[in-house]
């Protein structure tokens, strides 16, 4: 139970530990022709087949696969010996091997093989009759055309093959289960019922044209997924039967999301294939097809799967199989074979799974003793990835992806050991863990969920002891399933409508489990983050479940789940929101020594901690332990766990704080040797100055390991931190360069595993600017200007003015869903003319991701304690991205002329709903006064947000005063104890209660009976709420139940007589003509936290503003002239339009003095950028040019010779060289283009025209001694001049004289025109 050692990790990389054994043959295997089963094998006569080479082995024989696809399935019958194993690998193995494909897939040749001819069927739709022969069973056929997977025929249509994700399905607006309709639909086994969907978006209605199709469906609740047949459809509805689960909540319900297939009707989008196997639409076996663009498939390569798997292992033992790739078919290993090595393998379109009715396939299937799957690649399948059901598997250092039933599966297996695979896209579960004394660590799972609820990412459905079995190291994040906790009674069941995914669970009864060391974050149901199971009496340990969780740092709830007993569970030095139980037997168990980021129910669990101000930068997926984190050296020690700890004592969570050392492990699939190659490296200045080396260029779903080194010169680079991306699958590796000394080019030598360096050639320039520019996209336009260019480069930072913003004490869920509020001083950036006075150009920005946050200005506009919430909107980062940087930095921007508002108050609604609720009469905050009073003013009149009715004091002596800065830097309304405001509008008649908030603090010398809120029914005082006796800045909330007339109501005394005044500072008051929810996560819990936040009472998420660091704007110049347009997109990004040419003489230092005498033509201007004192300057000026060839093709060419590569006169001189030395483009040049001097001459010369109207064409000399190697001249040499023409008539005319300064005895001279590419202009509205 203790980290697997990085070193031995490093040797299973390597390879497996080879044992000298006896020589061996090596066969070679080549397809026809050059390969014949009636050669000898050898390497100049190779076998054709697989098969027929592996019958000729023997222990420690090498059969040698040559490049080439191998269209068979083999099964194996001779075995290998533990020191002399067979081995199967590509001719040429390691780096460069040959491209061995062995394909389960069968060319379709019209008239050849049972084959019929492809005929058009019906406008882009061709048909071809087939025979049984062809294809698999109904779901499992996989079609290819020229190598590209066709998407399976569906309604609604899939946007990709093998796409199975329910946010792209139909959902019926209503729905019917037919319980008495239960009976048998052969020859399919099991209970079906009849169930019909109603949904206005299904096409074809025509009565009956869907019968007979498959309809794929997550019913009900969304727990399971299955097929049922069409049996009618009319207008707007379809009917079917069905298998489902039997229990309430599994049946048919309205917006299940499903789709239909298996039917002609589905056909109707180019790349799409249905193939009737059934003679659903027409004659039986009949493939029909819609291929891209319209080709006909005469004219491209049309395959078909047509067999189950590549390699059937039965009855063999020690064999290996080295980087192979696997097409349609996969790997049987049987419960007889024992052994098998799989190694370096790229398995695509195997399995199957799409018709539930029907048993689904794995990819790899293992049984047996021994197997191992490792460093491979399993994608693109609509049955599983890996399942094994054998005995000490190891499956490790695999990407599995997109297989819909599941990643890893472990059933009826024991001893297996899953670890560094990557795991992600299915349609429930990454890794199913049904395995006794099974270990699953450093695994890197996420998005499972894609197709069906209540799926855990990590999942045990196992039936009792699992013997210790570890779970520990992974990382278990963005389990995407389908959460909508709104309750429906449909069909019989009180369930919420779709129940979210779990991240890891214990579910039904397992026991005897360790669960340590893991990160889980973005689940979708976080309440269900990590689940237990109390054990019921009829189970195996039961009260003594032997459930050990330990060390995790979870953004969510541990949840125990059942009502049996928790006997024997131990949950100790976790990080998590709440440990939650509901009803269980509270049997002896173990809840100590937990931080809880919520904590509402800590004091239900004695000796845990309630803490949020734990974490570096969660909200971008750090959950790294600040520095003064209190979890640090907090954890108790417990043997076999906390075995490696730096401090006093362990910390609590997951990750070991050590320092600014990365505590991250590397979890999920890492690179190989031969990954080495495409690695890039790049440098990023952050605008702190720190300098990281940037590593890119990594396979999909792999990182690199811990060990993982650069040599920058001197400098040892290690303890990287990683960037990865959830939408495309690469990771980056950040390493931080501590060296100030290191600056210019230096060589990037790098290790993999720390000890062996290599190098690709690249060379690292350090230069120290954080603000650069590294390209422009088009560097030329026109003397009007107005076409748009793209700048690259690094620290473009804002246009207007930046102020860091430091988010304090984030889980996952602040930012990404949850807003953060920020209070900040507009009242100084407006009076200084930095700010607009509205604050309507204010934005939010993330400097990483260059993400602009959504924001909402609630209050205190123009003040020094203006307050905006802020927020991602639905595409934050944690959702596609995290990163174990500290990236808790943000900055305000202002200043950019133009910007609209874009505040939006929904990011605060849409969180805290209670809000809007109708019931809320009183809504008073003190900021909203701040707009428009001073400091110590009197409140006679203030704004009821939740009513056009304010609340007023006529009398001077018994108003409230405004005071400044009082919570938070918020001002609060005081109440010196003779201060009463009438709460006017407010209902006359309440029949539920009233729901009161306040955030108060109470004088010390006051009146406990002071009333903060006075209800009067006539002279009656008939309720109140009273400020309490507590001191200090509090949220104080109560219920009131009543059902009276109300004729008045006020706060501040008893609404009559003059008694029982409130002596306290008010910052907020909320009233509430109803009584508010006690249930968790709504009602009076989430009004509290909105308030708490606003307020920061606690310690609650805050952004806090760095006012001392105010940051210039970006200015971007050219030529010295200010660029206007300028709109930076990122960090790395900006566009402009290009201005009008300047008058000459204000080209800034690189237009020529003359322009009458240039050579060239076009004008350039230096590019460059300023911010805080930097510079940073373009490699390429922008060059203003007129597209002068178009036009000049336009009046002297006809159409279809207007290209300026074309040769219009046959002379061997293409047009743009006619164009730019003046020639005549439709009469033949005699001779060349250009004159030689004499060779009596004393210098010698070459002299060509030069079209001065030809400004969009480069005109360049170039030299050479051989004709083979070119040297331009360049264009400002002084070996280049202008002569007078003679006769001086031609003013469009330059004569160019090139006369070398360097003497050679033989020179080569040759004219070469460019065209100088010109920007477009900028899209513009269709308006």
């Amino acid at each position: 139970m203790c980290r697997f050692p990085s070193s031995l990790w490093t040797l299973i990389l390597l390879g497996t530990a080879c044992i000298l054994a006896q020589a061996a043959n090596e066969l070679h295997v080549a397809p026809p022709p050059l390969g014949n089963d009636s050669n000898p094998g050898t390497l100049s006569q190779p076998f054709a087949t697989i098969a027929h080479a592996e019958l000729q082995t023997q222990a420690g024989d090498t059969v040698l696969l040559h490049e080439g696809v191998y269209r068979e399935s083999v099964r194996f019958r001779r075995s290998g010996t533990p020191h002399a194993p067979i081995r199967y690998q590509p001719y040429h193995a390691g780096q460069n091997p040959a491209e061995v494909c062995i394909s389960a897939f069968t060319i379709i040749e019209p008239g050849i093989n049972g084959a019929g001819i492809w005929e058009r069927h019906d406008g882009p739709i061709f048909k071809i009759q087939l025979t049984p022969e062809y294809g698999l069973g109904l779901g499992k056929s996989c079609v290819l055309i020229d190598g590209a997977p066709q998407k399976i025929a569906r309604w609604p249509d899939a946007p990709m093959a093998f796409d199975f994700n329910w946010e792209g399905m139909a959902s019926p607006q209503r729905a019917t289960h037919d319980p008495s309709s239960a009976g048998p639909e052969p020859p399919y086994e099991g209970t079906f019922f009849t169930a019909t969907y109603e949904d206005r978006a299904l096409p074809h209605g025509a009565r009956n044209s869907w019968r007979g199709a498959r309809i794929d469906t997550s019913p009900g609740g969304g727990v399971f997924r299955d097929t049922g047949i069409v049996t009618q459809s009319a207008e707007g509805s379809v009917t079917f039967r069905y298998r489902p689960f039997r229990k309430p909540g599994a049946y048919a319900a309205k917006a299940d999301p499903y789709f239909l297939w298996n039917h002609l009707n589905a056909l109707d989008q180019e790349g799409e294939y249905f193939f009737d196997i059934e003679g659903v639409s027409g004659p039986a076996y009949t493939l029909y097809l819609f291929p891209p663009g319209n080709i006909s498939p005469d004219q491209t390569t049309v395959e078909i799967k047509s067999r189950e798997y590549g390699f059937d292992m039965n009855w063999t033992s020690h064999i290996h199989l080295t980087q192979l790739n696997f097409i349609g078919g996969g790997i049987e290993c049987p419960v007889s074979s024992s052994f098998i090595v799989m190694d370096d393998l790229h398995l695509r379109y195997c399995g199957s799974g799409l018709d539930a009715l029907q048993t689904g396939r794995a990819a790899v299937w293992l049984k047996g003793d021994g197997h191992r799957l490792l460093n491979s690649q399993v994608e693109y399948s609509y049955g599983g990835g890996a399942i094994t059901l054998g005995t000490n598997t190891e499956i490790a250092n695999n990407v599995i992806r997109d297989c819909m039933l599941y990643g890893i599966a472990s059933f009826d297996s024991s001893d297996i050991h899953a670890h560094h695979n990557t795991i992600f896209g299915n349609q429930g579960v990454n890794i199913h863990m049904y395995s006794p004394r099974g270990r699953f660590n450093y695994n890197h799972c996420y998005h499972a969920g894609m197709r069906v609820t209540d799926s855990a990412s990590m999942n045990s459905n196992y039936n009792g002891d699992l013997q210790g079995m570890e779970i520990a190291y992974n990382w278990v994040h963005s389990n995407v399933a389908r959460y909508n906790l709104t309750r429906t009674e449909e069909n019989g069941a009180s369930r919420p409508v779709w129940g979210g995914g779990r991240g890891i669970r214990m579910d039904t009864s397992p026991s005897n489990v360790f669960i340590h060391h893991n990160l889980i974050w973005g689940i979708s149901a976080p309440n269900l983050s990590l689940t237990l199971w109390a054990l019921d009496p009829n189970q195996i340990n039961y009260r003594n479940s032997m459930q050990r969780v330990y060390n995790n740092t979870i953004d969510g709830q541990i949840h125990i789940a059942n009502r049996g007993s928790i006997g024997g569970i131990d949950i100790r030095n976790n990080i998590c929101s709440e440990v939650r139980e509901f009803g269980a037997e509270i049997d002896p168990h173990i809840v100590r020594n937990n931080f809880m980021t919520i904590g509402k129910f800590e004091s239900r669990w004695p000796g845990n901690t309630a803490d949020n101000s734990l974490f570096k930068s969660a909200t971008t997926g750090n959950f790294e332990l600040h520095g003064d984190a209190a979890a640090i050296d907090a954890g108790e020690h417990i043997s076999g766990i906390t075995t490696n700890y730096a401090g006093e004592a362990p910390d609590v969570g997951a990750l070991e704080h050590d320092g600014s050392s990365n505590p991250h492990w590397s979890a999920g699939a890492l690179l190989r040797p031969k990954d080495a190659r495409a690695l890039r490296f790049s440098l990023l200045v952050k605008p702190n100055s720190e300098r990281y080396l940037v590593v890119s260029g990594m396979p999909e779903g792999r990182i690199p390991a811990r060990e993982f080194t650069i040599r920058l010169g001197p400098a040892v680079l290690q303890d990287h931190r990683l960037i990865y991306s959830t939408k495309t699958h690469h990771a980056e590796a950040y390493f931080k360069i501590e060296a100030e000394d290191l600056s210019g080019n230096i060589p990037v030598n790098f290790s993999l595993d720390g000890e062996a360096f290599q190098n690709n050639g690249e060379v690292m320039d350090l230069q120290g600017s954080s603000l650069s520019i590294n390209d422009v996209d088009v560097e030329t336009t026109t003397p009007s200007g107005g076409t748009m260019h793209t700048i690259s480069g690094r620290g473009f930072g804002s246009t207007g003015w930046t102020l860091p913003l430091k988010m304090e004490n984030t889980t996952g869920e602040d930012l990404n869903h949850a807003p953060v509020p920020v209070i900040f001083n507009t009242r100084e950036h407006i009076e200084t003319g930095r700010m607009s006075p509205d604050c309507s150009d204010l934005r939010v920005l993330h400097w990483e991701t260059g993400r602009e946050l959504k924001y909402w200005i609630e209050s205190g506009r123009n003040s020094e304690a203006t307050l905006l919430w802020v927020k991602y909107g639905d595409d934050s980062p944690l959702m596609n991205r995290f990163s174990h940087l500290d990236e808790s930095g943000y900055y305000l921007s202002f200043g950019e002329s133009g910007r609209e508002s874009a505040t939006d108050p929904a990011i605060v609604y849409d969180y805290f709903p209670e809000l809007l609720d109708e019931g809320l009469k009183v809504w008073i905050s003190a900021n909203r006064l701040a707009e428009t009073h001073q400091d110590g003013d009197s409140i006679s009149s203030w704004d009821n947000i939740a009513s056009p009715n304010s609340l007023t004091q006529a009398d001077p002596s018994a108003t409230p005063t405004l005071k400044f800065n009082q919570l938070n830097q918020l001002p609060a309304a005081n109440f010196n104890g003779s201060d009463y405001l009438q709460i006017n509008g407010f209902p006359q008649q309440v029949s539920e209660g009233l729901t009161v908030f306040s955030v108060i603090k109470s004088d010390p010398g006051h009146d406990p009976q002071g009333r903060l809120i006075s209800i009067g029914n006539g002279d009656r005082e008939t309720d109140n709420v009273r400020q309490g006796g507590e001191r200090g800045w509090r949220v104080f909330g109560v219920k009131r139940a009543y059902s009276d007339n109300i004729t008045a109501i006020g706060s501040g005394r008893r609404f009559a007589g003059h008694s029982h005044y409130m002596t306290a500072d008010v910052a907020e008051l909320l009233v509430f003509a109803n009584l508010q929810s006690n249930s968790t996560g709504v009602g009076m819990d989430r009004i509290r936290k909105y308030l708490e936040r606003k307020y920061a009472i606690g310690n609650t998420a805050r952004g806090v503003v760095e006012t001392n660091r105010l940051q210039d704007p970006t200015r971007f110049y050219l030529g010295g002239q200010l660029i206007e347009s300028v709109t930076i997109l990122d960090d790395q990004t900006a566009t402009f339009i290009s201005p009008f040419l300047p008058p000459s003489g204000n080209h800034g230092d690189l237009a020529p003095s003359d322009l009458s005498t240039l050579p060239i033509g076009p004008v350039s201007l230096a590019l460059t950028a300023e911010r805080n004192g930097e510079t940073a300057r373009a490699g390429q000026p922008l060059t203003y040019s007129l597209p002068a060839y178009d036009q000049w093709a336009r009046d002297n060419l006809p159409p279809e010779r207007r290209g300026s590569l074309e040769d219009s006169d046959g002379d061997g001189i293409v047009n743009l060289l006619e164009f730019a030395t003046s020639s005549n483009a439709l009469e033949p040049t005699v001779g060349p283009l250009f004159s030689i001097s004499s060779p009596k001459a004393a210098a010698p010369y070459m002299e060509f025209n030069r079209n001065i109207n030809a400004t969009d064409v480069i005109l360049s000399v170039e030299y050479s001694s051989n004709l083979r190697d070119w040297t331009i001249v360049p264009e400002h040499s002084p070996d280049l001049s202008v002569i007078p023409l003679s006769p001086p008539n031609d003013s469009s005319l330059l004569k160019i004289r090139y006369s070398p300064s360097a003497r050679s005895p033989e020179i080569y001279y040759r004219l070469r025109a460019t065209k100088i590419p010109i920007a477009d202009p900028p899209p513009r509205d269709a308006n």
